[in-house]
């Protein structure tokens, strides 16, 4: 069978999504195309020039394939043998530094000496493209954007919710560090009686805030996919007002399980929801708040949005998702 090496970074207890991802891609490149990934697990958190070190210097010693950089490690780009693929998320690590000496060196190994050294370099989204282009002045033939795809245990959640009292209602969000914009959610919801859902760590002014707006809440960590599942077939929609993304998974997920879904103006969530969603300002307190009431009360667009939201996630089927990046390797194999 044809091999890829598929490199990820040191484990964290906090941050697999990316691990999520492809390791379930790898299942459907064994099954679908008949190519097989081995696991390269870089030794130590990106944390400290020592640990870069370390990881360089174990890159250094690959062998030479096909090696796919799945995300966050982008540095050792350069020391791997053979033909180099490098999968880019998002940029919120470089928009989290504020130093500016650290912003430069962080561009350098991050972007900057890994996009020369990738074969190709592949995208979850334009706005990411886009974000890239910007930052490293790549040769944009060398990008391809290929999404996410959704777990299809979502599928087999799928239900068309029908909640007609808004004091019913429980309102799934996803994700509580300070782009999620949990906050203006909090606000938004002051004084309606809805239930929200926090999947996450609410930071503790979130969860005064929460308290002082008098909103029951229920905050939920460490769940499994099954109970994950719960929480959107128990939910009358997905609020996910967030100021940035790379993609925005929760969108396609709920969309697949039948939750009608509220997200932002911004890109990439307007081009991930499509036609299906009901986009508001993110920054606009009541415009989230009357989105929310709005989707409650009307739900007859609401069917109508969630039935678009069937077809909408069509784009982002697994087996769609692992063709696209089968498609990179075949050159090599």
């Amino acid at each position: 069978m044809r091999k890829v090496h598929f490199w990820y970074r040191h484990p964290l207890a906090t941050y697999f999504s990316i691990e999520n991802i492809f390791h379930k891609l790898e299942e459907e490149l064994a099954s679908q195309f008949h190519i097989s990934t081995e696991r390269q697990v870089v030794p130590n958190i990106s944390g400290s020039f020592k640990g870069l070190l370390a990881n360089n210097k174990y890159a250094s010693r690959s062998e030479q394939g096909i090696h796919h950089i799945t995300g966050d490690i982008y540095y050792i780009t350069s020391h791997l043998k053979g033909a180099k693929i490098v999968t880019y998320h998002d940029f919120v690590l470089m928009n989290r530094t504020g130093n500016p000496v650290k912003k430069q060196v962080f561009k350098y190994l991050w972007y900057t000496q890994p996009v020369k050294a990738a074969d190709i370099i592949t995208v979850i989204s334009p706005q990411v493209k886009k974000e890239l282009l910007d930052i490293t002045g790549v040769d944009e033939k060398k990008v391809r954007v290929i999404p996410n795809f959704y777990n299809p245990f979502f599928d087999t959640i799928r239900k068309i919710p029908g909640v007609t009292k808004q004091n019913a209602a429980e309102v799934l969000f996803i994700g509580t560090t300070a782009h999620k914009n949990l906050r203006n959610a909090i606000l938004a919801l002051e004084g309606t009686g809805i239930t929200l859902n926090i999947v996450g760590r609410p930071s503790e002014e979130n969860k005064e805030l929460i308290t002082k707006c008098g909103i029951t809440a229920n905050i939920f960590q460490g769940l499994s996919l099954p109970e994950l599942g719960k929480l959107y077939q128990g939910a009358s929609c997905l609020l996910f007002p967030s100021l940035y993304e790379g993609f925005g998974l929760p969108i396609i997920e709920a969309q697949a399980a039948g939750l009608p879904v509220i997200t932002s103006n911004r890109e990439p969530m307007s081009w991930v929801a499509g036609k299906a969603a009901r986009l508001i300002n993110p920054l606009d307190v009541a415009d989230i708040r009357s989105a929310v009431i709005n989707v409650l009360e009307d739900t007859v667009q609401t069917a109508l949005m969630v039935e678009e939201g069937f077809k909408n996630v069509q784009r982002f089927q697994l087996s769609t998702i692992t063709a696209a990046y089968a498609a990179c390797y075949e050159q090599w194999l």
